[in-house]
């Protein structure tokens, strides 16, 4: 994860002042390397990222290449859901089970189902995505319902609408 920012940059400082330092947040890092890249220093790296605003945030895989992008300042709960959606793309199968051998929290969960989902991988989706609700169990109600729609719905992918009702 590379975050793209400036020292005159007002939505970059409130977002390391405010967002970045948060629990979750924190959390959410553990699972991916943190890079701050610094317009003018730095200038040649972000214009091969695509860098043309601030705060950025990029996920490269390890090919280099960019898989997903947030242009603009966010909160804790959007970038922590920017994190566990885009930080999956970057991952090849090695990284994945070293990231599941080293943490066994609800994020790393939720990040492995969202792996599978992404590769259409339902059965082991819908298994991880159960662990990851065990271990949201002491969440935000509202957090575990989101989970839970999340959950149904890569379940039924392919499926009439109906079958979510």
């Amino acid at each position: 994860m590379v975050m793209a920012s400036a020292d005159w940059c007002g939505p970059c400082k409130d977002f390391k002042r405010l967002v970045l330092p948060h629990p979750r947040v924190q959390r959410a890092l553990q699972s991916v390397e943190w890079v701050v890249l610094h317009d003018g220093a730095d200038d040649r790296r972000l214009a091969r990222l695509g860098v043309n605003a601030f705060p950025t945030f990029v996920v490269v895989d390890a090919k280099g290449q960019a898989v997903a992008r947030l242009q603009g300042a966010s909160g804790v709960e959007a970038f922590v859901d920017f994190l566990s959606w885009s930080a999956p793309r970057a991952f090849d199968p090695a990284r994945l089970r070293a990231l599941q051998a080293a943490s066994t929290s609800a994020f790393s969960d939720l990040l492995a189902a969202r792996w599978f989902a992404l590769r259409g991988d339902r059965e082991r989706a819908a298994n991880y995505y159960e662990q990851a609700l065990r271990g949201f169990e002491q969440g935000p109600r509202a957090r575990r319902s989101e989970l839970e729609w999340e959950r149904r719905l890569v379940a039924s992918w392919g499926e009439p609408i109906a079958a979510l009702e």
